[in-house]
């Protein structure tokens, strides 16, 4: 039996494997062929997904895919859909070490998810519904996107049951390349979604370690029109060659700048938290040392420098001056009058506010009464 998780179910999928659960990956030659489902087999059903997918239910379903109107079953607990467009290569994978064994009382069961191309498409259509209610702005909605985008070709991962206040899951390997998802969305037709999917995926980049160094990113690589600044193109999380010769000066073999470019001798490093104890304080020492013996330029970043459009925009501003030396004399004119538009300063908080969701806030315990704990 065969299984082809759809849409939410399909991206929850998608993060509990990144996030360590045991299984991997596996792109399809051929489209899979979804089997029929009665309600005899939701059990094993059950069994062959994750606990935190197997849970479905009337309030819940699970989202799964089929190929025909006639093959979708009509269960309370599914949430069945079906794909009338040509199956591409690519467009799907199989969970390798998901799904049950031979020997299983009820036969094997194969579970496959849509691809991360594919997920990004369907959740352009949920998107595009809230925002033909007026829900969501259509800027909005494309960010949102983006980072998505950003997400399954980095080296993080949201977690799979709550994405905004849940654990975030650190170097995971990438689902997927920017150039392999715009070569899958823009061949895929037939689909409601496309549209906004593609212009979406024209603006995702490869390897950001975290959701701020995707919001950099974003902010410093997409056109003016959305916000951004078009800096020159920039590498990020890549081995730094160091020149020869500087082997006995310097104290580390490799570096990855979070972003870094070539040309211009620039990196940027960004520093969160975890980089506040004496042990990291001491290693970034070092790496600063490492990059100045080597002539690089090196600026570093921290969670104050996003937190609103105006630390970001002073970031960027600092950033351009760096770049500014390599440049034409118009450069930093373009830069400030990017800067200075109120209507992109707009986009850039709107950017924010969908790459860097707000965190719930936890309720404030509530202080016991007085005499109660004088009890």
């Amino acid at each position: 039996m065969n299984i082809v998780l759809s849409g939410r179910s399909a991206l929850r999928m998608l993060r509990t494997v990144r996030g360590g659960q045991g299984a991997k990956l596996v792109i399809c030659d051929r489209p899979p062929v979804p089997s029929r489902l009665k309600v005899k087999d939701l059990p094993a059903v059950r069994r062959a997904l994750p606990k935190n997918l197997a849970a479905f239910d009337r309030e819940g379903p699970l989202s799964l895919l089929f190929f025909s109107r006639e093959d979708r079953p009509r269960l309370e607990a599914i949430k069945a859909s079906a794909l009338l467009a040509k199956p591409l290569k690519g467009a799907f994978c199989e969970v390798v070490g998901c799904g049950l064994p031979e020997d299983d009382a009820d036969g094997p069961i194969s579970v496959y998810v849509e691809s991360p191309a594919l997920v990004l498409v369907r959740m352009a259509q949920e998107l595009n519904a809230r925002v033909c209610k007026k829900a969501l702005t259509r800027q909005a909605a494309l960010f949102r996107l983006v980072a998505l985008g950003c997400e399954f070709c980095g080296l993080y991962s949201r977690d799979a049951e709550d994405p905004v206040d849940g654990q975030m899951n650190w170097g995971a390997d990438p689902v997927v390349t920017s150039s392999e998802l715009r070569r899958t969305v823009n061949a895929l037709s037939g689909i409601r979604g496309l549209r906004l999917a593609r212009s979406a995926v024209a603006q995702v980049t490869d390897c950001s370690g975290s959701p701020t160094e995707t919001l950099l990113a974003l902010a410093m690589s997409m056109p003016i029109c959305f916000g951004g600044m078009e800096y020159p193109a920039f590498l990020q999380n890549r081995e730094l060659e160091w020149p020869k010769g500087f082997e006995g000066l310097i104290h580390h073999k490799t570096m990855r700048p979070d972003f870094y470019w070539p040309d211009h001798k620039l990196a940027i490093e960004y520093n969160g938290r975890v980089h506040d104890d004496d042990e990291n304080a001491e290693e970034d020492h070092f790496r600063r040392q490492d990059y100045a013996t080597c002539g690089v330029a090196v600026l570093e970043a921290r969670s104050s420098d996003i937190r609103d459009v105006a630390s970001l925009e002073r970031f960027l501003r600092l950033v351009a001056l760096k770049l500014s030396a390599h440049e034409d004399t118009d450069f930093l004119r373009r830069v400030e009058g990017a800067l200075l538009d109120p209507t992109q300063s707009g986009a850039r908080a709107t950017l924010i506010s969908q790459v860097m969701p707000q965190r719930r806030r936890k309720p404030a315990a509530k202080k016991a009464d007085a005499k109660t704990s004088a009890k």
